[in-house]
C-alpha cells in the first residue's frame, strides 16, 4: 500500500563492500575520481531514488563511512566521490526510533530470530510514509502504544490513546503546564458544581480545606 511499491527497491549487504569502495557504491563517483573509474556511475542511494534502500550488516561499515551516511539519512543529499555538488535523493532506508531500539533490546524475543523478522516485516509495512518505526508499529499491544489496523477502506490507522496516555498526549499539544492543568481542572469542577465548593471537591477527589487552598493558589497566579 505504500506509495513506493513500485518503485526501485535496493538490497546492500554492507559487510560484502571492498573497504576501498564502500562511498562508491553507496553515494557514486564521477569519471576519474579513482583508477579504473572511467566513466561517472550512480551509487546505490541514487539506484534507489523514489524507492527503498536495505542496508544490511550496517555495523560491517567503518566508522567514517558509517558518519557520512548519517549525514545523507539527515540531510537527504549525497555527494559522488570526485564531486562537489550534493544531490537530492528521496529513499526510504528502514531505521527505527531511539524508542523502539530500547523496547527491542529489553525485549526476551521468545520467538528468537524469526519472530524478530516478523515484528521489523509488520513495523516496516505500517511505519508512516517518510517516519522511522516506532515502539507501537512493532508492539501494539504494550501499554501506552496505540493499536494500527485496516479500516473498511483498506487504509491503515491508528486507534486514538485511551486513559491516561490521551491525557498526557492532549497536555502536551495544549503546552499546558502543570499549574496551568491543575488550576484549569479546579475551575472547571467549581463551575460544574455552580460555585458549591463542598460538591466541586468531591468530584476531584479532595475534601473542601485543600480544594479552597488549591482555588485560593489559583486566584494568587490569576493576580501575577
Amino acid at each position: 500500500m505504500s506509495t513506493r511499491k513500485g518503485k526501485p527497491f535496493v538490497a546492500v549487504n554492507c559487510a560484502a563492500l571492498p573497504g576501498e569502495l564502500i562511498e562508491s557504491e553507496l553515494f557514486g563517483a564521477e569519471k576519474g575520481a579513482y583508477t579504473g573509474a572511467g566513466a561517472a556511475r550512480q551509487g546505490r542511494f541514487e539506484r534507489a531514488d523514489g524507492g527503498t534502500l536495505m542496508l544490511d550488516e550496517l555495523g560491517e561499515l567503518p566508522l567514517p563511512a558509517q558518519a557520512k551516511l548519517l549525514r545523507v539519512l539527515q540531510h537527504g543529499e549525497i555527494e559522488r566521490l570526485a564531486s562537489t555538488q550534493p544531490r537530492k535523493v528521496d529513499v526510504r532506508v528502514a531505521g527505527f526510533t531511539d524508542r523502539a531500539l530500547d523496547v527491542m533490546r529489553s525485549y526476551p524475543w521468545p520467538g528468537n530470530v524469526r519472530e524478530l523478522e516478523n515484528l521489523i516485516e509488520r513495523g516496516v509495512i505500517l511505519a508512516s510514509t517518510g517516519e522511522t518505526v516506532d515502539v507501537h508499529e512493532l508492539f501494539p499491544t504494550l501499554p501506552g502504544t496505540a493499536a494500527v489496523t485496516v479500516n473498511a477502506a483498506g487504509q491503515l490507522e491508528r486507534a486514538a490513546p485511551s486513559g491516561s496516555e490521551a491525557l498526557y498526549d492532549d497536555v502536551m499539544r495544549r503546552d499546558l503546564s502543570l499549574d496551568e492543568l491543575e488550576d484549569a481542572l479546579i475551575q472547571k469542577a467549581v463551575r460544574r458544581a455552580d460555585g458549591n465548593l463542598a460538591a466541586a471537591a468531591r468530584a476531584l477527589g479532595l475534601t473542601r480545606p485543600p480544594l479552597s487552598y488549591r482555588l485560593q493558589r489559583v486566584r494568587d497566579r490569576a493576580k501575577d
